[in-house]
């Protein structure tokens, strides 16, 4: 299978998630939040680190089979200034003779306000500009969204409505580093997912306390079994400024072409 077909075959089977890439790389102003790119909502300023995440999903089966499997690496860069790059590494072929590459890459800057998404196979950055956002325009947002989700909720018969509930796990240290653990768990009523008995599903979150981010994330659900995300290999250096740069061999389209 050659490297065009696996990205292709990835595109298909990767969430997107909202990551972004950098235009410029040199020393200026942190991300504002308030009143400034929406892009800073979604990483943290003054907090530099790089770190692995790996995931394993884990499915015991009616007969007591276990099934490990491995899913997608991603290592991540976050330089002082907030600006974020994730590179997403999967795997394809046969269990027992799976080959790594990386698929793709995504770059963001709250500072200038882009992000780019990168594909490797093909050495093409698309790059999307987001408009910096006044606070009665992010309020508004925050609200018209809320609104949405209120709405949808109203859809659902009481009953029905799957019920959660928070539980405070205190401090541990994990990698080195120490972390606020959090327990959620939600029970989805008989007749809600057309199950005759409650369905409980619980995930687990321990979030480092210096870097803003989680270390370890547990989800366990009796449907899909277990998945576990742990971050390692974290280093605190300021990350390369290369990393958040586009390289030169890269064509860049704006995604409205």
């Amino acid at each position: 299978m050659n490297t065009a077909s696996r990205v292709a075959i990835f595109s298909a089977l990767l969430l997107v998630r909202a990551i972004p890439t950098v235009g410029q790389t040199k020393p200026g102003p942190a991300a504002q939040t308030e009143g400034g790119c929406p892009l800073a909502n979604r990483t943290i300023a003054g907090a530099p680190y790089s770190g692995l995440e790996e995931t394993v999903r884990t499915q015991i089966l009616a007969d007591g089979t276990h099934i490990e499997r491995k899913g997608q690496r991603t290592q991540f860069y976050r330089d002082s200034q907030g600006r974020l790059r994730e590179e997403f590494h999967m795997e394809l072929g046969p269990i027992g003779a799976q080959e790594e590459f990386l698929a793709n890459i995504m770059i963001v800057d709250p500072v200038e306000c882009v992000t780019y998404n990168l594909s490797p196979a093909k050495h093409i950055a698309s790059r999307r500009v987001d408009s910096p956002v006044g606070a009665s325009q992010m309020a508004l947002v925050r609200k018209e969204t809320q609104s949405a989700a209120e709405q949808h909720q109203r859809t659902v018969p009481e009953e029905l409505r799957p019920k959660s509930s928070i539980e405070q796990l205190g401090t541990e240290t994990m990698e080195g580093f120490a972390v606020e653990g959090k327990r959620i768990t939600t029970t989805f009523p008989v007749g809600s997912q057309g199950n005759d008995r409650p369905i409980v599903s619980t995930s687990e979150i321990w979030t480092s306390r210096e870097l803003k981010i989680p270390i370890l994330e547990k989800r366990t659900d009796p449907r899909s079994g277990e998945t576990v995300k742990r971050l390692t290999n974290i280093q605190l250096a300021e990350p390369s400024a290369d990393l958040f740069r586009v390289p030169a061999d890269y064509q860049i389209r704006d995604e409205h072409e």
